[in-house]
């Protein structure tokens, strides 16, 4: 069950990077072919390309994983094993574990932070890729802007998109804290775990 949350969730992923790397792609084209001289490109249009984009994006990266999904199921059928059982791991590890309960659940906090800093990651491209589709609501919109920030080693700059709107920092922010106290809290059952009297033989 959890394998198949993970691939529904990298083929949400795929999707969603799919869609903002091509909605930025024809976002760009058209803003080029839209520059006459002194004449501005208009936003319309531009906007509009970039819903098409999006749309392409995600038709594109939708083919990329059914043709990997087909090749993977090509690959297993092809290759059916026998299954062997593999043997438990050994609890020689424990004895790192016997630190402390302090020690254990900030170990535990630390790398679930990490873990939901990566999430959160992938969230807040979820969420930029939604407001370059054509569903995003107005306010999700209106509050991405592009703005150059200069590369220090080559001195250049890049355009990046950047928000101030609540749902982002939201979207970051609560896989960072579920993760802290989350990793926090099962660092510390792991050492009560540990802990508990061992029957004597």
């Amino acid at each position: 069950m959890l394998k198949r949350l993970a691939d529904a969730y990298c083929v949400l992923l795929a999707l969603a990077a799919g869609g903002l790397a091509f909605a930025n792609i024809f976002g760009v084209l058209a803003t080029a072919f839209h520059f006459g001289g002194d004449v501005a490109p208009a936003a319309t249009p531009v906007k509009h390309w970039m819903h098409i984009g999006w749309v392409f994006g995600v038709c594109v990266a939708l083919v990329g994983v059914i043709v990997q999904w087909r090749k993977k199921r090509t690959n297993a059928t092809a290759v059916e094993a026998p299954l062997v059982s593999e043997p438990t791991p050994s609890q020689a590890s424990a004895e790192a574990g016997r630190k402390g309960f302090l020690v254990s659940a900030a170990w535990g906090g630390f790398f679930g932070t990490l873990l939901g800093a990566a999430l959160g990651v992938t969230f807040i491209l979820l969420w930029f890729s939604i407001t370059y589709s054509p569903f995003a609501p107005q306010s999700w919109v209106s509050s991405v802007s592009v703005e150059n920030q200069r590369v220090e080693p080559s001195k250049t700059e890049v355009p990046v998109s950047v928000t101030n709107h609540p749902a982002a920092l939201f979207a970051f922010g609560l896989p960072v804290v579920l993760g802290a106290i989350g990793g926090a809290a099962f660092g510390g059952i792991v050492r009560v775990s540990d802990d508990s009297p061992v029957d004597a033989d």
